[in-house]
């Protein structure tokens, strides 16, 4: 389904969870109903798990 809000909202409803108002129907008979969105956390798991490396990464990036 798609979410019935701005654009940017999207990625941190997938991320975080909760509630969402999603638009059901065609456009002359639409109706609008809250669902619940269940988190599916991605980028947070491999932020941990790459930041070990940043600081390999970032080594020499900045030359003063």
């Amino acid at each position: 389904m798609r979410l019935n809000q701005k654009a940017g909202t999207a990625p941190a409803a997938l991320e975080y969870g909760g509630m969402s108002v999603v638009a059901e129907g065609t456009r002359r008979r639409r109706r609008r109903r809250r669902v619940w969105i269940a988190a599916r956390a991605y980028m947070g798991p491999v932020m941990q798990k790459e930041l070990p490396k940043f600081p390999r990464l970032w080594a020499n990036s900045v030359k003063g």
